[in-house]
C-alpha cells in the first residue's frame, strides 16, 4: 500500500479482511484499496456492514480510524490517496491471467428454440436496471431442453463475456452452494487460494472475485432460488442464467423463458437432425404425426429418433404404430439412459397427496382445457382451493397454462402427462371415482 501498489492487493486484502471481520485496520486497508481502483461506493459499502456487524453482533461503534478513512474517502483527502512521491500509473483494465471455462461442451446440433434463445441474450446483455447484473431464468418440465439451450447460450455469448464462463449443476447429487462457492473461488483465483470456511465468507470472496470481470455464470438443476443467491454475483458487468423445473419469482430482477411443447415444424426438425432429412421426407406425414405422439417434448422426440437411427431398416410408419398404443406409449419413449417416465415421476412426487388426486382426477376428463372453477365444481372443493391446486401442478409444469387473453385461467394437460397420471393411479390401485374412464386415444 506504501508504495502504491494497490491494484495488486485488492482481492488479497479483501480475503483476509473477510477471514478476520473484527480486523478494523484490514478493513481500513480494504477501503482504501477500493478507492484507489476507482471503486469508491464499494468502499463504502465495506464501511456500512463493518459497523453493522460490529453494532449487531458487540454493540459497538466502528473505531475513529475506519470513521476517519469513511469520511474522507468522498472528499478524495490525500490520507487515503495513493502517495504521490512514487508514480504508479494506473493499468489499463486486462482479462484476469486465469479465464475459466468450466461449462460442458454445447449441443453438437442445436435446433429449434430460435425465440427463447434470443430472449435469453436479451436478458443477460440488457438488464433492466443500469448497473444490476444480467439475469435469465429458464423453467420447464423435464425434457424441454433447458441444458441444451443455455449451454448454446453460453457459447455464442462467449465474445461478450471475455473473463470466463462458470457451470454448475446445483441439482447433482451432494452439490452444495458453499461447495460450488469453492469450486468457482478456485477457478477464478487459482488452487492456491485458501477458502474461508463459513459459506458467507465464500460468498463475499467469491463476489470480490468477480468485481470488475465480465462473468457468465450457468446455474442448472436450479429449484430454490433462495438457496442460490449467495453465487449471485453484485453489480454490473457479469450475467447469471437459472435453469430448473420450477419457475423461479423470488429473485429481483428475473426474467423468465419458460420452455413448452414444441411445435411440429420444429420437432419434425429436431428429428430430421437425428434420423436424417432424406429418410424423414419420405414418410413425411408419419413423421409429423410422430411429434404429435410425443407431445413435442424434445426428450421424447430424442428417443424415437435414436431408435430410428439404430434401426435404419425401420419405417417412420413402424415407430408410430408403436406409440399408437397408450398403454405402452411410456414403455416405448425409453432409450439407452433417456427415459420420459423418469421425468415425469419426479414432477409427480414434488406435489402434495391432494395436488396429485387431483391430477388423477384431471386426467381422465373428457375436456381437453379446464379452469379452477371446472376443477372446484367437478371435485367438490372451493374455487380457491383448487385455483391453489392447479397452480402448484403448473408450478412443476404438469398442467400448462393456455395463453389466451380473452379466457384467463384456463389449463391444459399434455397427452405423456395423462398416460403417466392414469398409470400410477393404476400402479398405487387408487378407485377411479364416477367420472375417471379409460385414457382417449390419440388420433
Amino acid at each position: 500500500m506504501e508504495l502504491g501498489r494497490h491494484h495488486q492487493l485488492v482481492a488479497e486484502v479483501a480475503a483476509a479482511a473477510i477471514e478476520n471481520p473484527h480486523r478494523e485496520r484490514l478493513l481500513a486497508q480494504q477501503m482504501i484499496a477500493l478507492f484507489r481502483t476507482g471503486r469508491q461506493a464499494e468502499a463504502l459499502a465495506v464501511y456500512r456492514e463493518a459497523r453493522q456487524t460490529l453494532l449487531t453482533e458487540h454493540g459497538l461503534t466502528p473505531s475513529d480510524q475506519l470513521r476517519a478513512v469513511e469520511s474522507a474517502i468522498p472528499r478524495n483527502d490525500k490520507s487515503v490517496r495513493a502517495p504521490s512521491a512514487i508514480e504508479y500509473p494506473v493499468p489499463a483494465p486486462v482479462a484476469p491471467t486465469l479465464l475459466p471455462q468450466s461449462l460442458p461442451a454445447p449441443p453438437a446440433k442445436f435446433v429449434g428454440c430460435a425465440g427463447p434463445l434470443r430472449r435469453l441474450h436479451d436478458l443477460l446483455l440488457n438488464p433492466p436496471n443500469t448497473g444490476s447484473v444480467g439475469l435469465g431464468v429458464v423453467s420447464g418440465r423435464a425434457g424441454t431442453g433447458k441444458t441444451a439451450l443455455v449451454l448454446q447460450a453460453a457459447y455464442q455469448l462467449r465474445d461478450r463475456f471475455t473473463d470466463g464462463r462458470l457451470y454448475a449443476d446445483l441439482g447433482a447429487e451432494n452439490a452444495s452452494v458453499s461447495q460450488v462457492l469453492g469450486q468457482f473461488i478456485i477457478a477464478l483465483a487459482g488452487p492456491d487460494r485458501p477458502l474461508p470456511d463459513r459459506q458467507a465468507h465464500r460468498a463475499q470472496l467469491y463476489r470480490t472475485l468477480l468485481a470488475g470481470r465480465r462473468v457468465l455464470v450457468v446455474l442448472d438443476g436450479v429449484e430454490d432460488e433462495v438457496e442460490a443467491l449467495p453465487l449471485i454475483p453484485a453489480g454490473s458487468g457479469s450475467a447469471v442464467i437459472l435453469a430448473g423445473r420450477r419457475r423461479l419469482p423470488v429473485l429481483a430482477g428475473a426474467r423468465q423463458v419458460n420452455l413448452g411443447m414444441w411445435n411440429v415444424d420444429d420437432g419434425y426438425a429436431l428429428l430430421a437432425s437425428i434420423v436424417g432429412p432424406q429418410r424423414l421426407a419420405a414418410e413425411r406425414e408419419d413423421a409429423r404425426r410422430l411429434v404429435r405422439l410425443c407431445d413435442g417434448l424434445p426428450l421424447a422426440l430424442k428417443v424415437v429418433g435414436n431408435r430410428l437411427a439404430a434401426r435404419p431398416h425401420w419405417p417412420v410408419a413402424r415407430m408410430v404404430d408403436r406409440l399408437l398404443d397408450d398403454r405402452d406409449r411410456l414403455d416405448e419413449l425409453a432409450y439407452q439412459d433417456m427415459t420420459v417416465r423418469e421425468g415425469l415421476a419426479r414432477e409427480y412426487e414434488e406435489v402434495s397427496p391432494t395436488a396429485q388426486s387431483t391430477l388423477r382426477s384431471l386426467a381422465t376428463l373428457p375436456m381437453e382445457e379446464f379452469r379452477s372453477s371446472d376443477a372446484g365444481h367437478l371435485f367438490d372443493m372451493a374455487e380457491a382451493e383448487a385455483e391453489d391446486i392447479l397452480a402448484s401442478l403448473a408450478e412443476v409444469n404438469l398442467i400448462e397454462t393456455v395463453n389466451n387473453e380473452t379466457t384467463p385461467g384456463l389449463f391444459r394437460m399434455w397427452q405423456l402427462v395423462r398416460l403417466f397420471v392414469y398409470e400410477r393411479a393404476a400402479e398405487d390401485d387408487v378407485a377411479p371415482d364416477a367420472r375417471m374412464a379409460e385414457p382417449r386415444p390419440t388420433a
